[in-house]
């Protein structure tokens, strides 16, 4: 079947080590329009944090932001889909962690941190996809004074016991998971995954999921894998993911979505 919308992820995916796209990856994008089919954007990122070479430099209209948790239609300027943590939720949720946490939130669209030391980190090592991350004091004085859900939470861990007492938060909180990366952990409903947000994609543009594919590295885009008819992983991927994908294509660091894209025209 003729693939009409490919989801393509971001860092480790279409962003090389040093968090950048190469000309040949922008092109390798840009030549899908021409093809008739959709480049969809699926990121982990919150809007505001979208790398500004696929803001700047790629042609697309629909945009996975925060691992599933919003769709955006980009031409009206809207969100489509929302899997948002409710504000008195995500405050009560935080409430129960007694504040000794590192904490970062992305909020309709935008990343806010509490902590300025950490927003100055953030620009440091993501440069220009961090010029719009927000300080605060409070994230729920911030969600409060905005009268805002919240469409992720970021725990930042500060010593060995951390991922226990989270675990022990949310097994108050049975409406929200995890997805630990690293030396912190995402939080979110269980309605948000990369997997969502490309099932509400195709039922609201009326493409099936044989019409669909996608390319990733991460084991957050196992979700998004199983609802796609052709599932591609990089090179540099993580052996859990690759399990799920029917081909391998190139490094990051090689222009691997290059091939990647070609190796789904070729199999479509």
């Amino acid at each position: 079947m003729t693939i009409r919308l490919i989801a393509a992820d971001m860092d480790g995916t279409c962003l090389n080590s040093r968090s950048r796209m190469t000309k040949r990856t922008i092109d390798a994008l840009n030549s899908l329009q021409e093809r008739g089919i959709l480049l969809v954007p699926a990121t982990g990122r919150s809007l505001s944090c979208l790398p500004y070479q696929c803001r700047e430099e790629c042609r697309f209209r629909y945009c996975i932001t925060s691992n599933g948790a919003k769709v955006y239609d980009m031409q009206e300027d809207r969100a489509v889909f929302d899997a948002s943590i409710p504000k008195d939720t995500a405050a009560a949720f935080l409430e129960k962690l007694h504040k000794r946490f590192g904490i970062a939130g992305h909020v309709n669209g935008e990343y806010v941190l509490e902590g300025r030391t950490a927003s100055l980190i953030g620009r440091i090592v993501y440069g220009r996809d961090a010029e719009q991350v927000y300080y605060t004091p409070s994230l729920t004085g911030y969600l409060n004074e905005k009268n805002e859900d919240c469409e992720e939470l970021q725990l930042f861990y500060t010593g060995p016991f951390d991922k226990k007492r989270i675990r022990e938060a949310l097994a108050e909180f049975p409406s929200l998971t995890e997805a630990p990366a690293g030396f912190y952990t995402e939080i979110y409903t269980n309605d948000a995954s990369k997997g969502s947000a490309i099932r509400f994609l195709q039922e609201y543009l009326h493409i099936a999921k044989e019409e669909c594919a996608c390319i990733g590295n991460d084991i957050n885009d196992i979700p998004m894998f199983a609802e796609c008819g052709l599932a591609v992983a990089m090179a540099n991927a993580k052996p859990a993911l690759k399990e799920h994908a029917d081909l391998i294509a190139g490094h990051n660091d090689r222009d691997g979505v290059v091939s990647a894209i070609a190796m789904i025209l070729e199999n479509s």
